[in-house]
């Protein structure tokens, strides 16, 4: 898998990744070839609707329980959790 380029906001991944729905065994080694710990990253059940989920003061395990269609965020650059912050 190729790693992420510098300054990466955001992505898909394709069919040839696997099935990374939530806690699929493929989710750990895709996100470790892009360099991120897979804790870190943010993922909500999606459903088709008209649901859209605001992170701000979310963790990546709160949002990973709701249904939406969608993730928003305010956060400019990097995620705080990434660095320890």
């Amino acid at each position: 898998m190729p790693s992420a380029p510098a300054g990466l906001r955001a992505g898909i991944s394709l069919r040839a990744a696997g099935d990374l729905r939530l806690g699929s065994p493929a989710r750990e080694p895709f996100f470790r070839a892009l360099g991120l710990p897979q804790e870190s990253v943010y993922a909500c059940r999606q459903v088709h609707s008209r649901r859209v989920l605001a992170l701000r003061g979310k963790s990546p395990g709160e949002a990973a329980v709701v249904e939406a269609d969608g993730l928003a965020t305010d956060a400019a650059g990097d995620h705080p959790q990434r660095h320890g912050g």
